[in-house]
């Protein structure tokens, strides 16, 4: 997929990884948008497509499941540790994230954990800079607001670990061990 003003990133469609046809009824989510939420999965890291959409199925049933009973995944986008960018909900609808607060804003899931001992499980410089492209892309598209009704000039709720990450790669601090 590749939105306007998104032509230095790749986007895997939901429908390249999902084995289910997606849900028919979802809300829209209402457009622009003043929050891009980004959070990460808990679970175990990938680096590679096969790897990823493996677990991104596992999310997508563990999301559907009567635990959740959600009809689809919850979040808009997952990026994997090797920087690939997957739509779950997409652009257009409303997600399911983070004990369903901020259904108005696009939910963005790292696939991993990233701890506050600085474990970088599956946080890595090209994740960081993948979550940066897909906010500029949003910005760019006009589905995030750069200035909201409070006034805020970047208009993120991000867990503070993640913050500085994505808005600058290059200060990633951790290191990612491959076997």
């Amino acid at each position: 997929m590749k939105e306007e003003n998104c032509t230095d990133m790749h986007i895997v469609r939901r429908s390249e990884w999902s084995l289910y046809r997606a849900a028919d009824g979802l809300p829209a989510l209402p457009l622009p948008t003043d929050y891009m939420v980004y959070t990460h999965t808990f679970g175990t890291a990938c680096f590679d497509r096969d790897s990823c959409v493996s677990i991104i199925r596992e999310i997508q049933n563990y999301h559907m499941a009567k635990a959740f009973n959600y009809s689809e995944i919850g979040y808009n986008f997952l990026i994997g540790g090797d920087g690939i960018v997957y739509e779950g909900r997409g652009w257009h609808t409303k997600g399911v994230f983070k004990a369903d607060i901020h259904r108005d804003g696009i939910g963005v899931a790292f696939i991993g954990k990233l701890s506050s001992e600085g474990d970088c499980n599956g946080f890595t410089y090209a994740a960081a800079a993948s979550a940066h492209k897909l906010l500029n892309c949003a910005i760019g598209n006009g589905f995030l607001r750069t200035q909201n009704q409070s006034g805020s000039v970047l208009p993120l709720l991000i867990n503070p670990s993640l913050k500085e990450y994505i808005l600058n790669p290059a200060a990633l601090r951790c290191t990612v061990l491959i076997s």
